[in-house]
């Protein structure tokens, strides 16, 4: 039973200190389109070839995104606000 429970807890440690896509995403497109990493939203991603495509959201402002690498952390994204 002692070993469940510290496998148990183990597993809850170091999904604790797991990072989202999502939250990856928001955090390296913070300094790029002006707002911190907890009030964007990122939707929509993509991956193709050696690009990541994905979708930005921030105070009412949509941004379209894009960022060399698959996983997104070879260099900052480039964003386009989605005028429409």
């Amino acid at each position: 039973m002692k070993k469940v429970t510290l496998v148990l807890f183990a597993i809850f440690l170091l999904s604790a200190c797991a990072t989202t896509r999502e939250e990856h995403f928001a955090r390296t497109t913070s300094g790029v389109i002006g707002c911190p990493p907890e009030e964007i939203k990122i939707t929509n991603i993509q991956k193709d070839y050696s690009y990541t495509y994905y979708s930005a959201e921030c105070r009412g402002k949509k941004f379209r995104c894009s960022q060399w690498g698959i996983y997104g952390d070879s260099d900052p994204p480039q964003c386009k606000e989605d005028i429409k």
